[in-house]
């Protein structure tokens, strides 16, 4: 963890040096890398990581997944969302399309496989977001940029997964990525990590397409049977994150010392509730306790989160003053987050638990086979491999947690679901949301103020289209169906 901090530290002042020496740098004979492409992968990574991050954990992507109430605005906790913004994704579309462009004209084939791995894992969390989006002709001139059709869903979803197994492929043949490690923050140039990063997204969205396609199981179970062909993340070792290097609000933690409102985020009280009840020994490391648990007037407990949606948040559980926190009756999120670097806090693309929850629900629900491995054992592996993760293991081991009623495997998605949404906190791109719109699980409470008892299906279009781009917007609508822009219309994979 620290190597890789320090690398990030490094990487990120070489791409400044690099600006200041390029043409001597660029036409050395003896490092024949093209800069400009190595500055674009590394803005591409670092930028895609820590914005898709900050969105689930200060934007209104991080609402579904419930990990989060918020104090004072609390009109997002209502389900009354607006139009959302798509740059956090399209921003760096336009620097990876660079990236693929001249990675493609150099004939450098590792380079194209990165692109086309941050390309699919980009597109394929905006579709899920909105629905249909811009795509394939997103990146024309400046001037038609604006004015984009918009392509469908069910079309973006095949190409994304083309994406993944082409960036397979090329990464199996010789290649240059080595000599791109200073420039690459997430996993120094190693190619059987980017190829893992490549078949786990794969599989997931793999996973999420089946219920609209059921032949989606037989690339699976092929991708399951041939591990020397399609690896997959299965340590932590190999998760793709980057650290929080904490020198600036842009690489510092989303909850910590540059964040003005950070006291306005606080843990949910389905989320606390949940680790409360199984005596989950990565509630300490993830929530701070309350000053003064006897102050309570509706809840005494040591852990506290804030329900949602409520009347009065403020003042909950006989708060005087929520900005305090010895006066605060209701849980901070700990140290962890609140630092501007944490090694235990990260902006994480993909976590190795993920994996095995995602091979525990193959196993169960779907009957497919990966080396006879039971979905009990799957399943455990993916708590275990989330315990290490956060270090406490040994606490879990100690305390029997895994033997407990309501954490021994009982053979249902939903306690397969429930586990993997607790251990994928604050996972980029609002995973658990997903996963959720998807089956329903897991199942969560609503509070007095939420419009519906239903979390929100989609995203409304950012406010622009209407404005600059009428006519494709408008056209977005009509093919997928929908009465207008609402958060609750169902796009082509819900429905």
């Amino acid at each position: 963890m620290l190597k890789k901090s320090l690398f990030l530290v490094i990487a990120l002042l070489g791409l400044v040096r690099c600006t200041d020496n390029f043409e001597e740098i660029n036409t050395n004979p003896n490092d024949p890398v093209n800069v400009d492409a190595a500055y674009l992968m590394s803005s591409v990574i670092v930028n895609t990581a820590y914005n898709l991050t900050d969105e689930n954990v200060s934007g209104v992507m991080g609402i579904p997944s419930r990990y989060i109430t918020r104090v004072i605005h609390n009109g997002d906790d209502t389900y009354r969302w607006d139009a959302e913004s798509w740059g956090f994704a399209f921003n760096n579309l336009i620097n990876n399309e660079d990236l693929l462009r001249q990675a493609r004209a150099e004939g450098d084939i590792h380079l194209e496989a990165i692109g086309l791995i941050m390309k699919g894992y980009l597109f394929g969390i905006l579709t899920d977001t909105f629905g249909d989006v811009p795509f394939e002709n997103a990146f024309g001139a400046p001037e038609e940029n604006y004015t984009s059709a918009y392509s469908r869903q069910e079309d973006i979803y095949n190409t994304i997964l083309e994406y993944f197994d082409r960036a397979n492929t090329l990464l199996q043949e010789d290649g240059r990525l080595s000599l791109y490690a200073a420039f690459d923050p997430m996993f120094e140039g190693n190619v059987l990590k980017w190829r893992k990063l490549a078949n786990s997204l794969h599989l997931r969205y793999l996973l999420r397409i089946s219920q609209k396609n059921e032949e989606a199981f037989d690339t699976i179970q092929m991708i399951l049977n041939n591990n020397d062909r399609y690896p997959l993340i299965l340590s932590n070792d190999d998760n793709a994150f980057l650290p929080y290097l904490g020198v600036r609000n842009t690489d510092s933690s989303p909850l910590g010392s540059y964040d003005g409102d950070f006291y306005d985020r606080r843990p949910s009280k389905v989320f606390v509730d949940f680790l409360l009840e199984r005596n989950d020994p990565r509630l300490p490391v993830w929530v701070r306790p309350v000053a003064n648990p006897d102050a309570g007037t509706v809840d005494n407990n040591e852990y506290v989160g804030l329900p949602l949606a409520v009347f009065g948040a403020t003042n909950y559980n006989g708060t005087t003053n929520h900005l305090n926190y010895e006066s605060s009756n209701y849980s901070e999120f700990s140290s962890v987050f609140h630092d501007d670097s944490n090694s235990l806090f990260n902006a994480v693309i993909f976590p190795a638990c993920e994996t095995y929850f995602i091979l525990a629900e193959l196993v169960e629900v779907h009957k497919l086979n990966y080396g006879g491995t039971s979905a009990g054992e799957l399943y455990l592996e993916g708590i275990h491999t989330s315990m290490s993760q956060y270090r406490v293991e040994a606490e879990a081991e100690a305390t029997d947690y895994y033997t407990q009623p309501l954490v021994a495997y009982d053979g249902t998605l939903e306690q397969i679901l429930a586990q993997k949404w607790v251990s994928m906190l604050f996972v980029g791109g609002s995973e658990t949301w997903f996963d959720h719109r998807r089956t329903g699980y897991p199942v969560f409470p609503f509070g007095d103020l939420s419009i519906r008892d239903e979390i929100p299906f989609r995203m409304p279009y950012p406010a622009d289209e209407a404005s600059y781009n009428a006519e494709n917007y408008e056209q977005a609508i009509e093919n997928q169906g929908w009465s207008d822009d609402s958060n609750y219309e169902k796009m082509w994979l819900l429905k």
